[in-house]
């Protein structure tokens, strides 16, 4: 597969158009006008990541969670499935909902962050099989959810000059995020095992919630005025 995908790239036509990128976007990345331009994009951005570390320890120690439970590897295969299997509609289905609900991206971020933190608080308490394939449903309202808005916001959230940074900033959440959920999840584990590492999950998501809540009220309120 990684060989078909490789040959597709190489035979795919070009579109035949250029693109002329200034200093002033090409650097935006790294430079101090953007964050100054976009706190507020920063700080949505700094709570999604929080809230993905949760969502990275859930995939990294996968395993370890349906042990806990009395499972083994069919098991997690079972749940992988359940998860991907939840996560198409939404990622299908999302423009077509926000278009006809007019419905805020900033307030289906935080929707997506809140069903974060209800995942980590069903697996907290599961106790069998069945509740941890369940709560893998949630995976439709939390994780692809969150993808598909954060998408959208990148577009949304900043002026057009720095569009091409917002989507990289976006992406770099779930590359943070990887990085950081492995590592906090093993010295978790290793510390108070899996309850430890629910907590401490738990923990970064309702912190990363709670910033994205108060950013969206706080623009809200601009916005009134």
């Amino acid at each position: 597969f990684s060989i078909l995908f490789i040959l597709s790239v190489v035979i795919l036509p070009g579109l035949g158009v250029s693109y002329d990128f200034d200093e002033k976007s090409s650097m935006s990345l790294i430079s101090k006008g953007f964050v100054e331009r976009n706190k507020h994009f920063i700080m949505i951005a700094v709570g999604i990541c929080m809230v993905l570390i949760l969502h990275n320890l859930v995939n990294s120690f996968l395993i370890r969670m349906v042990e806990n439970v009395g499972g083994s590897s069919d098991a997690l295969g079972l749940a992988l499935a359940i998860a991907a299997v939840c996560e198409l509609p939404v990622l299908f289905l999302y423009d077509n909902f926000v278009k006809k609900y007019n419905i805020s991206t900033q307030l289906l971020i935080f929707v997506s962050c809140l069903f974060f933190v209800i995942r980590g608080v069903f697996y907290l308490f599961a106790t069998n099989l069945v509740f941890i394939y369940a709560t893998q449903i949630l995976q439709c309202v939390s994780f692809a959810l969150l993808i598909a808005s954060k998408t959208h916001f990148a577009d949304e959230g900043v002026g057009e000059e720095d569009q091409a940074t917002g989507q990289s900033i976006m992406t770099m959440t779930e590359a943070i995020s990887m990085v950081l959920g492995s590592a906090i999840g093993g010295w978790a584990i290793s510390l108070g095992g899996v309850n430890m590492m629910y907590l401490v999950g738990i923990t970064f998501a309702v912190a990363g919630a709670l910033i994205v809540l108060v950013m969206y009220l706080s623009n809200n309120r601009v916005e009134l005025i």
